[in-house]
């Protein structure tokens, strides 16, 4: 497996968005839009077995959980969820996809291993509306569904690469930091990096092609990729650290544009989607979650409100207001402009999330229980509001009630850490011991990391008030994972 990890650094610290830059001009007129996707080309098709990958999964994930990398906004990582899942729905693949936001500035998505598909939030900073993200979006599903990364990894595992000391050291840093990850493989030899280069531009050409029919399938302006793409140009030329110097040596971004735009002609126009109101929302949480001077984002919002003719713009900067007087502890302001806004837009579930939440931070539970109650009558299967619903009940000394009614949802949302952890606390405050470890273990077993799930299962297994039911239940796992 360590040969995988060495070469899983070149891929992760190489961005697909940046070497898509240096793709040669294609002749799309001849680019077929069947309804399938094949598409013959001349690479290799081997590729590592399933029982590989999902063992680089599970490193690739535990490295990015040691550093603590991963955006925990359930609000921003929902939305990155739909947005991606509705697109993977259009790829009519079979195998999983699953959706992260990294805290990090740096203009940038990446493909990994078993479907694991990670978004910056430094990417939010260039795009526009929800089109361009779901472009971005849609060239990693695509990355996923030709497995162009197993595929390198077969590649490497043919041509045994140089032995690279800290590896695991050198995915964590990359991810941080591309620059920085870059300088721990720069022992190899120049002639394996240039052909590792050239195979990724054969992908990035694919993942473009693929990418927007996936688009155009869920019913998204293909021109919104082109327009992504020349962003990304816009943002090379104001913050060139972005991208690795090895990777501009044939620079090529206008020509990734005129091609994408060539190939966008090919798509009989129809109806797409209305570009949601939620996208701006979106933008101001992460921009205000990641930033160090709440006190600035409050100026400049509230400038940028006073000046605003959109009224959706204009609601967005007055959110964000709101959400810089949370992080500043000023919860009352924030309430008086929340209350403003969802007389405008009753039905804009986002503001009645941040609503409740404000109430929660005030300790006043019975009104934050009153509202995340009404938002979940509102819009019943969205996901924050179930988990904020579920939390501010065991905060309010009611856990049998909030068990009753997370377990009444778990079967949605069975691949969301957070309804693990808050049913497991709902069930140990309600003093079912036994089951709230049993549901831990599978907290764990999510979180790739089967000795904690093996751990929990002992531990309820020596409970003595532990079910009949409870009991067969952690015997059936803990012998699935001793397999």
């Amino acid at each position: 497996m360590k040969y995988l990890l060495r070469i899983f650094i070149v891929v992760l610290l190489t961005p697909g968005l940046a070497l898509a830059k240096e793709l040669p001009r294609a002749n799309h007129r001849h680019d077929s839009l069947a309804k399938n996707f094949n598409h013959p080309n001349s690479m290799p098709v081997n590729s590592l077995s399933q029982t590989q990958e999902k063992e680089l999964a599970k490193q690739f994930l535990a490295m990015l959980r040691k550093h603590e990398l991963f955006l925990n906004d359930p609000v921003v990582v929902d939305y990155v969820q739909t947005v991606g899942h509705r697109l993977g729905r259009a790829a009519q693949m079979s195998q999983k996809l699953h959706f992260f936001v990294i805290a990090n500035d740096t203009v940038n998505a990446f493909a990994g291993p078993d479907g694991y598909i990670g978004v910056n939030t430094g990417l939010f900073r260039i795009t526009q509306n929800e089109g361009e993200l779901a472009g971005v979006l849609a060239h990693e599903i695509a990355h996923v569904r030709e497995r162009h990364l197993m595929r390198m990894l077969a590649l490497s595992k043919e041509n045994r690469i140089p032995n690279l000391l800290g590896a695991i050291g050198a995915i964590a840093i990359g991810i941080i930091n591309p620059l920085a990850g870059i300088g721990a493989f720069t022992a190899m030899t120049a002639g394996y990096v240039q052909n590792l280069i050239n195979y990724t531009r054969a992908h990035e050409k694919d993942a473009d092609r693929i990418g927007m029919k996936i688009l155009y399938r869920a019913n998204y302006n293909p021109f919104e990729m082109p327009k992504m793409f020349e962003r990304l140009a816009q943002n090379e030329r104001y913050f060139p650290n972005d991208i690795p110097v090895y990777l501009r040596t044939h620079p090529h971004s206008t020509e990734r544009i005129s091609d994408s735009e060539n190939r966008a002609l090919d798509y009989p126009k129809k109806k797409y989607r209305q570009e949601p109101f939620p996208f701006l929302l979106i933008k101001k949480q992460i921009e205000v979650d990641v930033s160090v001077n709440p006190n600035k984002n409050l100026a400049n919002f509230h400038m940028d409100s006073r000046t605003q003719a959109n009224k959706y713009v204009k609601m967005a900067d007055e959110y964000g207001e709101a959400l810089a007087f949370i992080k500043l502890r000023q919860p009352n302001k924030a309430i008086k402009i929340l209350r403003k806004l969802i007389a405008q837009e009753p039905d804009e579930i986002i503001f009645q999330y941040t609503l409740g939440k404000c109430y929660q931070s005030k300790n006043q539970l019975n009104q934050a229980a009153a509202i995340f109650k009404q938002a979940y009558e509102l819009q019943p299967d969205y996901y924050p509001i179930i988990l904020a619903y579920g939390n501010v009940l065991i905060d309010n000394k009611k856990p049998k009630q909030a068990k009753q009614f997370l377990q009444a949802h778990l079967h949605q949302f069975r691949s969301k850490t957070g309804i693990y952890y808050a049913l497991a606390k709902a069930q140990a405050h309600a003093g079912f011991e036994a089951e709230s470890h049993i549901t831990q273990a599978k907290l764990y077993q999510i979180l790739q990391d089967p000795l904690g799930a093996k751990l929990h299962l002992e531990i309820a297994l020596k409970d003595k008030k532990i079910s009949a039911d409870d009991r067969f239940r952690a015997k059936s796992m803990l012998q699935k994972l001793k397999q």
